[in-house]
């Protein structure tokens, strides 16, 4: 049954029958993935060859570090500003734009606030997350130490579909965790980018952070070693224990997107998925309603109310019935959510709409 679910989401079925064919013994080390040290030399080949894969099939310039980390996306709220508040100089006090469009973002703002100053660049509309701004919009302080944002956000819905260019000399930081891996992104436009991997590219516990080697000596000394993106380039990311099961299913999503046809590829099948969702709610004269500027959809994340909100737990139960599962939305907001992940195939979405076009015959009278 497919998982609409926001993260962690659905892997692609090829990539789940490798791991219950290959789980009992990597390669020919005679131990499992889930004991294998990570010491060992089928570890550190298993590492390197990810980080090669990653690199050529994201397409991220030499000049930027790869990093495999834990903590999370929480834990990449810390350690951006503990990294990078030293570029304001050692005697400035911190300070850093933070473009707010989402909760994630401002969930991101909220921790980095701890460190110094944060200006908030809105990105709301009536008090809403509906639409991500344009670039004309907002105003990029001259003396920050970098532009945050998140290039989507999962639970408002809202993406950045093309890339942010602030047109100065700024370091620019995002979070790319639910759609990394689903189209190209101008990586040198950027100073850092960071991508939980449950998304898109595995499963839960492992964190991507892509650093332009320029920026890796402004840490605070007081920057945790584990957070602190110089102490683990110098480690390869081995600094401490890494999620070697983790960087395994990584390396395996890798291998089937390269043989699929990789990010162009994904990007395709992203937009069908998407495409095909948006037209079932833009069709059905306000039965099922989206919020969200069209400009500004999201091709990961959909929303969307019933125009009767009191059959949307109709709606959940009878979807759940037909073999459709994990289509709640965030607790925070309510209403329903469809997560179109590269791990969800076109026709598990047209499993979806076919289904919502039943259920709006059934109710809408």
């Amino acid at each position: 049954m497919p998982s609409f679910a926001a993260g962690p989401a659905e892997l692609p079925k090829e990539v789940v029958e490798r791991i219950r064919r290959e789980l009992p013994a990597f390669e020919d080390s005679g131990v499992s993935i889930l004991s294998l040290t990570h010491r060992s030399t089928h570890f550190t080949n298993l590492l390197n060859r990810t980080l090669k894969d990653l690199r050529e099939i994201c397409l991220i310039p030499n000049n930027y570090e790869i990093l495999l980390l834990s903590g999370g996306g929480a834990g990449q709220f810390d350690a951006i500003p503990l990294n990078l508040m030293r570029l304001n100089g050692d005697d400035v006090k911190f300070n850093a734009d933070y473009l707010v469009t989402g909760l994630w973002s401002e969930q991101a703002a909220k921790h980095a606030s701890k460190y110094g100053k944060v200006k908030i660049l809105p990105g709301t509309t009536n008090g809403k997350y509906v639409r991500f701004p344009k670039r004309s919009e907002y105003e990029v302080s001259p003396d920050s130490a970098y532009l945050y944002y998140c290039s989507n956000e999962t639970i408002n819905g809202v993406e950045a579909c093309d890339d942010i260019d602030v047109g100065m000399d700024k370091v620019v930081v995002a979070d790319t965790s639910s759609n990394f891996g689903t189209r190209p992104f101008a990586i040198s436009k950027h100073g850092l980018l960071f991508s939980c991997v449950q998304k898109n590219l595995g499963v839960a516990g492992l964190t991507i952070v892509i650093v332009r080697n320029d920026l890796l000596t402004y840490a605070h000394p007081f920057c945790p070693s584990v957070l602190n993106y110089h102490c683990q380039r110098d480690n390869n990311s081995v600094y401490n224990t890494p999620p070697t099961f983790n960087i395994y299913v990584l390396s395996l999503v890798l291998q089937w997107m390269r043989s699929e046809g990789g990010l162009e590829e994904m990007y395709k099948r992203s937009l069908v998925k998407s495409s095909s969702l948006y037209a079932v709610i833009d069709n059905s004269n306000g039965f099922y309603i989206n919020p969200v500027s069209v400009e500004s959809r999201s091709r990961m994340n959909i929303p969307f109310r019933l125009k009767n909100p009191d059959l949307e737990r109709t709606f959940l139960s009878y979807a759940k019935a037909d073999g459709l599962m994990d289509l709640g939305g965030h607790r925070s907001v309510g209403g329903l959510r469809a997560s179109l992940y590269n791990g969800l195939t076109v026709a598990d979405v047209q499993h979806l709409t076919a289904f919502m076009a039943r259920f709006q015959e059934k109710y809408d009278v």
